[in-house]
């Protein structure tokens, strides 16, 4: 069987773990950044494909900068360092890195944790 990833705790409440490395430039706050994800109200959602939004089928990507005023703080956090390219990063993100006691449309509940498949498909230094 194989040994399962360890997480890495960020902050409190915001960790991830590397599934899947690239050799691609890291990505920086302030960069431009492309992304595939999913997101799922379980670990056990998104293995099974139960997501509750998600660019990964049909494949669209997410391009924003990787800022506080573009992305929840808690992306943020988990998507510096990623590696361009292909890289595939599971992050698990409390509440207060999330949507807190706004929640998000009809998608995602107040105070709910989010669980996030993350493919950093670019970087641009901006």
């Amino acid at each position: 069987m194989a040994q399962e990833v360890p997480w890495y705790e960020v902050k409190p409440g915001a960790r991830f773990r590397d599934i899947k490395a690239s050799g691609g430039p890291p990505a920086a706050k302030g960069d431009r950044v492309e992304v595939l994800f999913a997101a799922a109200a379980s670990e056990a959602d998104l293995d099974e494909g139960n997501y509750l939004e998600s660019t990964l089928d049909p494949p669209g990507h997410f391009e924003t900068i990787l800022d506080d005023a573009h992305l929840l703080p808690g992306l943020v956090l988990t998507v510096e360092g990623m590696q361009a390219g292909g890289s595939l990063r599971r992050v698990e993100l409390a509440s207060e890195w999330a949507y807190a006691d706004r929640g998000y449309r009809d998608i995602v509940a107040p105070f709910q944790t989010l669980y996030l498949d993350l493919i950093l498909s670019t970087v641009e230094k901006v």
